[in-house]
C-alpha cells in the first residue's frame, strides 16, 4: 500500500510539474545531433509524415530579412510548432508515457538495473549512448547539419538541422523546468533526476531525422536513442521512470516539429561581401 501511494504521489508531482513547465520562462539550451551518414541519402520521408500537403514544399526563400520581420516570422514558426504539439497525438503519447512511468516507479531498482547491465557488451552500448546524448555532441551535430546543408546547397540537410535545433530547444526547455520543479535525487546522489534530458533529446530528434531522411536514418536514430537510455541507467544517472518519461516527452516534441517542420528552403544563412543575413521561408 505504501509503495502504491508513493507511486501515485510521484505521478501527481510529475503532472503538476508538467503544467508548471509549460508556463515557465524559455531558457537557453539549443542543441542538436551528429549525423555523419546522410551523404547521398535522398529525402524520403517516413509514412507517418505523408499527410503533409504539397503546399508545404512550395515555400519560397525571401531575401535576407530585417530584425523585425525575422522575429515576426520566427514567432509564427514557433506558434505553428506549438499547434502541432497541442494535439490528441501528444496527449496519447504522454498518457502512455505517464502510465509506463508510474509502472516503472513501482519496481525500479538502480542496483538491480546496474547488475543487469553489467558486462563489456552493455558497457560499450552505454558508452556510445552517453556520448550520443551528450549536449556537446548534439551541439556539434547542429552546426554540422546546418553547415553541410549550406556548403552543399542541400536544402533537406539544412532544414533537418534547423528542425532539430527547434526540437531540441523545446525539449530541453521543458525538461529543465521539470527537473527544477520535481527536484528528484539521482541514483548516484546527484540532483535533478526527473526526467532524463539525454533521453528526451535523443528521442526528440529521431522523428525529425525520420521525416527528412527516411527509414535508413530513422532506424539508427532510434537505436542510438535507446542506447542513450541504457547509458543513463548503466551509469546510475537516472531511474527507469526518468528515462521512460524523458523518451515520451522527446518523442512528442520531435513529432510536433517534424509535422510542422521546414522544407528544404525554409531557413537560410546568406553571407556575401558587405552583407550577411538570415531568411525564413513560410
Amino acid at each position: 500500500m505504501t509503495a502504491q501511494f508513493s507511486s501515485l504521489v510521484t505521478i501527481g508531482s510529475a503532472a503538476r510539474a508538467w503544467l508548471w513547465a509549460l508556463s515557465a520562462r524559455v531558457s537557453a539550451g539549443v542543441v542538436v545531433i551528429v549525423l555523419v551518414t546522410t551523404s547521398g541519402i535522398a529525402p524520403t520521408p517516413c509514412p507517418v509524415f505523408a499527410e503533409r500537403s504539397d503546399s508545404d514544399s512550395a515555400h519560397t526563400v525571401p531575401a535576407a530579412l530585417g530584425p523585425s520581420t525575422l522575429s515576426g516570422r520566427m514567432v509564427r514558426l514557433i506558434r505553428d510548432d506549438g499547434r502541432h504539439f497541442l494535439t490528441r497525438r501528444t496527449a496519447l503519447v504522454l498518457l502512455a508515457g505517464a502510465a509506463l512511468t508510474g509502472a516503472s516507479v513501482a519496481f525500479e531498482d538502480p542496483d538491480r538495473t546496474e547488475d543487469l547491465l553489467s558486462g563489456p557488451t552493455w558497457e560499450h552500448v552505454a558508452d556510445l549512448g552517453n556520448l550520443y546524448g551528450n549536449g556537446a555532441t548534439l551541439g556539434i551535430g547542429a552546426l554540422a547539419l546546418v553547415a553541410t546543408g549550406e556548403m552543399t546547397g542541400d536544402g533537406n540537410i539544412r532544414a533537418a538541422g534547423w528542425d532539430a535545433v527547434r526540437s531540441l530547444g523545446y525539449a530541453f526547455t521543458i525538461v529543465g523546468g521539470l527537473k527544477v520543479a520535481v527536484h528528484r535525487t539521482r541514483p548516484d546522489g546527484g540532483r535533478h533526476s526527473f526526467p532524463s534530458g539525454h533521453a528526451a533529446g535523443a528521442f526528440a530528434i529521431a522523428p525529425v531525422l525520420a521525416r527528412h531522411f527516411g527509414i535508413r536514418v530513422a532506424i539508427p536514430a532510434y537505436t542510438l536513442a535507446i542506447a542513450t537510455t541504457v547509458g543513463r541507467l548503466e551509469d546510475r544517472k537516472h531511474y527507469l521512470s526518468d528515462v521512460v518519461f524523458g523518451a515520451a516527452l522527446g518523442t512528442c516534441v520531435g513529432l510536433a516539429v517534424a509535422s510542422s517542420g521546414l522544407d528544404g528552403s525554409g531557413v537560410r544563412v546568406s553571407v556575401a561581401p558587405g552583407h550577411a543575413g538570415l531568411s525564413v521561408g513560410f
